[in-house]
């Protein structure tokens, strides 16, 4: 089987750069909050919070590689969607597990917590909205097709 040519390393690393600068961004300004509003505690809080905010640009990383797998089948497209609106569910799932988790720890700022896990899953769907529409996804599994042509714009066999 003949891979077709799709070149993931500049959307890998516009997702990398983007998705760095995000977590950096909300790092820095939640761990200065959180120390502000509530102490130790709350900068502790801030830091394990963004790093469980770190997953969200994870799996969108992960989902593309994944959905690459198949970029030579005529079934791309539907396949590349597929598997963004699982990771989307993911996330969601694991937005709430975390919540969870991380909510039962005796010193954990609730509010801090919470505040920064919904800025992290923010700024990674803003992240993944960039980066996914600026891939091109091909719309036709033959792309020589013509659609004036008599055949309907069948493969040619």
């Amino acid at each position: 089987m003949v891979r077709a040519s799709l070149s993931r390393s500049p959307i890998l690393r516009g997702l990398l750069v983007w998705s760095a600068t995000a977590f950096a961004f909300v790092l820095i300004t939640a761990s200065l909050i959180g120390l502000v509003v509530e102490g130790p505690h709350g900068l502790w809080s801030a830091v394990i919070a963004a790093v469980v905010g770190l997953l969200f640009p994870a799996m969108t990383i992960v989902a593309i590689v994944v959905a690459a797998r198949w970029s030579a089948t005529s079934r791309y497209a539907a396949i590349f969607f597929g598997v963004f609106m699982i990771v989307i569910l993911l996330k969601i799932v694991v937005f709430l597990g975390a919540l969870t988790a991380i909510f039962v720890i005796p010193w954990i700022v609730t509010g801090v917590v919470y505040g920064v896990l919904v800025v992290t899953a923010v700024a990674s769907l803003v992240v993944d909205v960039r980066i996914v529409s600026r891939i091109r996804v091909r719309h036709s599994a033959y792309e020589g097709a013509d659609p004036a042509d008599p055949r309907g714009g069948e493969i040619p066999s």
